[in-house]
């Protein structure tokens, strides 16, 4: 009875291990993906959000599986799907404002399309607390680096 009840037990502990994750939180952190996030950079290359009309952020709503904000120049919108680490952007949407200069918001655009997991990081210190948002490609690569909004 001893070793049935032992081998239960383990069955139980092993199966509540495999579930898989639903909401939006990673491995790497507890830090839900569910916040405003601002960007500061794609891929390497730190973007001066001084330079744009508007501030380039994204918001995920866990209610309404939808994300939205703006581009730098034109306000965003879509859907979206998170099954424990991986992200797929659905069919988005776009204001058609002409900016001066549209390389950031149009790139900002075609690198939504091309992610398909996220990393959360939560650094804090003496010196900083911050918390970011990595959006990964296929092979996870860093296509854009996101801070938390506070």
């Amino acid at each position: 009875m001893r070793n049935l009840t032992l081998l239960l037990f383990t069955i139980m502990i092993i199966s509540c291990g495999n579930q898989k994750k639903l909401s939006g939180e990673t491995e790497q952190s507890s830090v839900s993906i569910y916040h405003q996030w601002k960007l500061t950079n794609i891929g390497e290359e730190t973007i001066d959000t001084e330079s744009m009309p508007k501030l380039i952020q994204i918001t995920f709503s866990k209610e309404e599986k939808r994300f939205f904000g703006s581009d730098g120049c034109n306000q965003i919108s879509g859907s979206f799907e998170v099954i424990e680490d991986n992200l797929k952007f659905g069919p988005s949407m776009r204001t058609k404002m002409a900016c001066m200069d549209m390389h950031i918001p149009d790139l900002f655009g075609q690198i939504l399309s091309k992610v398909t997991s996220f990393k959360t990081k939560e650094i804090k210190n003496v010196e900083v607390s911050e918390t970011t948002l990595e959006l990964l490609d296929k092979d996870g690569n860093m296509l854009m680096l996101f801070e938390m909004m506070k």
